[in-house]
């Protein structure tokens, strides 16, 4: 009998369907509260199934959309999602924060959130109060953790949610700080492992910058590659780079220069790879006949390089879609099963270690 009230409502109000629906309306014509629509729409227990069906049902037929300016005002919240990602030069010119936000942004607009970008400057202004800027998130994914990061204590003073693409570094943060990584050491063992199995021993390594953990856990991947192999590391073989293309052929030219007997090189970002095989190139080394290259990440681009880059793949779009999840779950107050992630990475072996 409800539903049969409902399509006569239906019926009368058809022509409602080339205008904006609200929820008061869906309520009048479903025979029901606003409080009982908001609850049906959102899955409460406290509705029952006939009437959640109803209002669903109804809500399809009427291209109801929510309104998210208004359902923000009620619940002090934005419905947006900031992105905190690395200051110029690296901001997006590494794809690999392109396939990231690609996941990320897939769920949260499936969700209903919007998103903009900041840096990590915008956290640590040194302001007291909760700059505009913060407040206009409901909550934050940060990437690159650094250690001692001192966005962690300003997010937790001011209250926001947030989710960290990395692992923080120390024991403290770790523990209360969700986050979402790819297996840093393990992956740079592997893909060294594979170099190490192709008979190289003079290996060449393109570090990242200090201060960062990912640093850190790539740079402990590659000692215990070498040490399982009974490798001892020259300190020749070692360069330091900013993570960018530039920084990867700077430091593959210096390594030639104090290196020269290098038979592989491996670099901890795919980027910084990319670099390398440039500079190999204008130096007139063939690869990987004189030279084997490999990198860390897995960034699409590093599959149309000539020789394609060997590497280890993070899954990096499902690190962003995770990420939004869980910090979409914080805001709604859903509770977490698990706070501490970390995927595995791929052995992709390609021409740049292998000749085909």
């Amino acid at each position: 009998m409800e539903v049969l009230k409902a399509r006569s409502r239906l019926q009368k109000y058809k022509k409602v369907t080339s205008i904006s629906v609200t929820m008061a309306d869906l309520a009048r014509w479903a025979g029901v509260s606003k409080s009982t629509v908001s609850r049906a729409l959102n899955g409460d227990p406290r509705i029952s199934e006939e009437t959640r069906r109803r209002v669903t049902e109804l809500a399809r037929r009427l291209r109801y959309r929510p309104n998210l300016m208004a359902s923000g005002l009620a619940t002090r919240r934005t419905n947006a999602l900031g992105l905190v990602i690395p200051s110029p030069p690296r901001t997006f010119s590494n794809p690999f924060y392109l396939e990231f936000v690609s996941g990320v942004g897939d769920y949260a607009l499936g969700q209903g959130y919007t998103m903009f970008f900041t840096t990590g400057e915008a956290l640590t202004s040194g302001e007291e109060d909760l700059p505009p800027l913060v407040a206009q998130a409901d909550g934050f994914i940060l990437t690159e953790p650094r250690l001692a990061d001192p966005r962690i204590p300003r997010l937790r003073e001011w209250e926001k949610p947030y989710v960290f693409l990395g692992s923080p570094g120390d024991a403290a943060s770790e523990e209360e700080t969700i986050w979402v990584d790819g297996d840093n050491a393990g992956g740079v063992e592997m893909v060294v492992q594979h170099l190490i199995e192709l008979g190289h021993r003079r290996i060449g390594c393109i570090k990242g910058a200090p201060g960062y953990v990912a640093t850190e856990n790539r740079w402990t991947g590659f000692l215990s590659a070498a040490e399982k192999a009974g490798l001892a590391v020259d300190p020749r073989a070692i360069a330091v780079a900013d993570y960018t293309e530039e920084g990867g052929r700077e430091a593959t030219c210096e390594l030639l220069e104090k290196y020269p007997e290098m038979t592989a090189l491996f670099a901890f970002n795919d980027l910084m790879a990319i670099g390398a095989l440039n500079a190999l190139a204008i130096n007139e080394k063939k690869v990987p006949e004189d030279v084997a290259v490999a990198g860390f990440d897995g960034i699409h681009f590093g599959r149309l390089m000539s020789p394609s880059l060997t590497t280890a793949e993070q899954p990096i779009y499902e690190m962003g879609r995770l990420a939004a999840e869980l910090l979409i779950k914080q805001i709604k107050g859903e509770p977490l099963e698990n706070k501490h992630f970390t995927l595995s990475c791929r052995l992709a072996v390609r021409g740049s270690s292998v000749a085909r």
